[in-house]
């Protein structure tokens, strides 16, 4: 099962980098277009002010959850354990490499497992959270997009 859930991180993160770069793409796009002079969502009527307002909005805070997403997460560490790289690093830091030598000896295989298992089982579940709150933005970003497009276009 840790091997499984591993392999779901891996997967969260890939997810979380596509949809970071292909919104990364589309802000590009936007910028652009405000920068070609051909679209000024400002002077084409409030609602086509307001949704580009909002795709604004929307399109930041969706990038901030995939940037949350793919963030690492190294966690704080332990030096009286040997459950991750964090816990060996803290502990160098801390102690005399005799000492940790005799704390990765005396860890119980089965608890580390276990332990990572719930740890990576939170970090999996926190981000496709992100990643879902992160697409139902991005849909209002192009949504919003779209209408401010279009009032701009009536103008």
């Amino acid at each position: 099962m840790l091997t499984e859930t591993r392999e779901e991180l891996a997967k969260a993160d890939q997810k979380a980098n596509l949809l970071l770069a292909a919104l990364g793409v589309a802000l590009a796009a936007l910028a652009g277009a405000l920068s070609s002079g051909h679209y000024d969502p400002l002077t084409s009527g409030w609602w086509a002010g307001l949704a580009f307002f909002c795709a604004c909005g929307c399109g930041v805070a969706a990038l901030v959850l995939f940037a949350s997403a793919v963030m690492p997460r190294t966690g704080a560490g332990d030096s009286r354990r040997a459950h991750y790289f964090g816990d060996i690093a803290l502990a160098v830091r801390a102690r005399p490499l005799d000492e940790v030598r005799s704390v990765v000896e005396e860890t119980d295989l089965v608890e580390r497992d276990l332990s990572q298992f719930a740890i990576l089982s939170r970090t999996v579940a926190t981000k496709y959270r992100y990643i879902r709150l992160g697409m139902y933005l991005s849909a209002g970003f192009m949504g919003f997009v779209l209408v401010s497009a279009v009032g701009t276009a009536l103008r």
